[in-house]
């Protein structure tokens, strides 16, 4: 990639073998850790479904609504370090290799991540309806729950299978560009 490495052009970056390293070990990383926060969530989701005292249920509940909160805040971050830091990366590879463009399998990619926002959004906005301006004593309150839940497992599958398809896609041409900088 740098001067001693022709394959490249010189506007490809990072510039080393050790910095695209880095590169993929923190997309690796993160998709591991925010997939097992995932799961933790759905285990959690779980409970709350499966929980007959609604006390105890809506307290679960409020605890996975900041556990969302904070993930879709690390799903931001990532997916502006994505766009920053691994997409242009491969683009250029791409674009080096006189393969058809990234862009199109980028582009469903950025939309995976909205239709996971959406699904967190909306089991956000239950959760607060439920929790904050719903009596106790409002009967319809179990079935908003099952509801909520369904958005938050929604959010769940979708942002794995987000991440399946995005690895799919990422790991093979991370390889290649390894194998073309070594």
């Amino acid at each position: 990639m740098g001067s001693d490495n022709q394959r490249f052009p010189s506007t490809l970056n990072p510039a080393s073998y050790k910095e695209f390293e880095l590169v993929v070990r923190r997309f690796k990383e993160e998709h591991m850790t925010m997939g097992n926060r995932v799961t933790g969530l759905l285990t959690r989701a779980n409970q709350v479904e499966i929980n007959e005292d609604l006390i105890a249920g809506l307290s679960l509940l409020q605890v996975i609504r900041e556990d969302v909160k904070m993930l879709m805040k690390d799903l931001e971050r990532h997916e502006r370090w994505e766009e920053q830091n691994v997409f242009p990366i491969l683009s250029k590879y791409y674009e080096h290799q006189k393969r058809p463009s990234i862009i199109p399998s980028i582009s469903v990619l950025e939309k995976e991540h909205d239709h996971v926002k959406q699904c967190f959004q909306t089991f956000l906005n239950l959760a607060e309806e439920i929790l904050v301006h719903t009596p106790l004593t409002d009967s319809r309150i179990p079935g908003k729950l099952r509801l909520c839940i369904v958005y938050l497992y929604q959010g769940g599958s979708s942002l794995r299978e987000h991440f399946e398809l995005e690895e799919g896609l990422i790991y093979p041409l991370v390889e290649e560009i390894l194998a073309d900088l070594n």
